[in-house]
């Protein structure tokens, strides 16, 4: 989603997508099973066991574990509205809200304690009571969805290079597809940014135009990866890529690509 930024943070700015007619986006169950999104879990947790081992760490680490519990929370949410089953689905929304409450813990005592917990759930023991749907934005902020699409997409054009790298890292890359497809996914629920547009005819319109784009770039990415068409799975990022410059060039042209 992005081509040579002075800044991973930057698409925060730039392509911050829009919200859709109900008619123009499927229920996320159409668009990816739980099974899909659990690995990306298993990262999440890796990562956040790392940065909240002891509270040296954590203090130096502090900015990472808030982002990283947002995804957790956003990747919880969806495995709550997919279809299929996966062995933790019955406390999805637990483990979603103790993200949430993880994202905004200010110890790492209190950090750790959290995260065990969700470990737990994750298990299969019991959280007691499920919350209810929430909407994305009541999960994590924006600025959260956008610094993981910066992130995941750093993978997908890496493993898009070459071929050999489409073949060596296979999984991989099928993983940032799954994650890319759903982030745009939840990032197509908000447009807030788009309000805040200068001289642009119809921000919102042009928003939800390049929502639509990307999220349908970013799932025909996913169908090409799986079929194993690295040409297909190229020119679908790269054409991803070229969304992201012609919203800069909407909407923020000072901005170097």
């Amino acid at each position: 989603m992005r081509t040579r930024l002075a800044s991973p943070m930057l698409l925060v700015a730039v392509l911050v997508a829009a919200p859709l007619l109900a008619l123009d986006l499927p229920e996320l169950a159409a668009v990816l099973k739980a099974t899909d999104i659990d690995p990306l879990v298993e990262k999440v947790i890796g990562s956040l066991e790392r940065d909240t081992t002891d509270a040296a760490t954590y203090r130096q680490a502090k900015t990472r574990v808030e982002h990283a519990a947002y995804t957790l929370a956003l990747y919880a949410e969806a495995v709550a509205r997919a279809d299929g089953s996966v062995s933790w689905k019955q406390n999805a929304r637990a483990i979603r809200d103790l993200a949430i409450e993880l994202a905004k813990a200010t110890n790492q005592t209190k950090a750790r304690q959290l995260l065990e917990k969700i470990k737990q759930g994750l298990a299969g023991a019991s959280l007691g009571q499920n919350g209810a749907e929430k909407s994305w934005e009541d999960v994590a902020p924006l600025l959260h969805v956008m610094k993981e699409v910066n992130l995941v997409n750093r993978s997908l054009r890496r493993y898009v290079r070459r071929e050999r790298y489409f073949k060596r890292y296979h999984d991989r890359l099928e993983a940032a597809a799954v994650a890319m497809t759903l982030l745009s996914y939840i990032a197509a629920h908000d447009n807030s940014p788009a309000k805040e547009a200068k001289d642009v005819p119809n921000p919102e319109a042009k928003y939800d135009d390049y929502s639509v784009q990307f999220f349908n770039l970013s799932r025909e990415t996913l169908q090409a990866v799986r079929a194993n068409d690295f040409k297909q799975a190229a020119a679908k990022v790269k054409a991803m890529q070229k969304v992201c410059s012609s919203c800069h060039e909407d909407f923020r042209p000072d901005i170097e690509i």
